[in-house]
């Protein structure tokens, strides 16, 4: 039992990392049609420690007649974030393309910032470091912060059920696949241009 302890403490380390909230010229949100990232922006945009704020994803079953995108900024800006902060991407279809067609944005844009704040799902957050670090077209600093999404998956109870494992070593899962993408199919996608 002892050596599935150590084992549950290394995957809860890899998995559930929190950076502290740094000084950012720039949030992303990868794609989700829950609210709770914009509230997390807020506070983060509300104490002058970030200015812009950049959603994307596209299209998600669970949102009617809106992309995850669109949904987001509605969403900031009915809780009082400025329309102009606010860049919205709305192509993106999982967390690879999130990734490339943000980095699209960003220079599209101009966005200059050596730190970039992510907010993600807490046991998704490793999977978009990962894939931020290795397909993001720029040379900044990233950091995550996360928040419990519906499933209620933390760190303390990820292992205590057959769902929560699953879910947990899917994301471990994504991360190889990700990281060892083809970079062919990598360099067609960063020919996409987004809206």
């Amino acid at each position: 039992m002892m050596t599935l302890q150590r084992t549950i403490e290394d995957i809860t380390s890899f998995m559930f990392l929190e950076d502290s909230n740094q000084i950012c010229n720039l949030i992303i949100i990868p794609g989700t049609s829950q609210t709770q990232p914009i509230d997390i922006a807020k506070k983060i945009i509300d104490s002058g420690k970030a200015s812009k704020l950049l959603i994307t994803g596209g299209n998600n079953p669970k949102l009617h007649d809106v992309t995850e995108a669109e949904f987001l900024k509605n969403y900031a800006i009915n809780i009082g974030v400025s329309n102009k902060d606010i860049i919205i991407e709305t192509k993106a279809k999982n967390t690879l393309e999130n990734v490339i067609f943000s980095s699209h944005i960003v220079k599209k844009f101009g966005l200059k910032s050596k730190n970039v704040l992510l907010i993600s799902k807490n046991y998704h957050a490793r999977r978009i470091l990962t894939t931020f670090e290795e397909y993001f077209q720029m040379d900044v600093n990233f950091f995550v912060i996360s928040y419990i999404d519906e499933l209620g998956i933390t760190k303390d109870n990820w292992y205590v059920d057959s769902a929560r494992k699953e879910k947990i070593f899917s994301e471990i899962y994504k991360i190889g696949k990700y990281h060892f993408k083809n970079k062919n199919e990598y360099e067609k996608k960063a020919e996409y241009k987004p809206n």
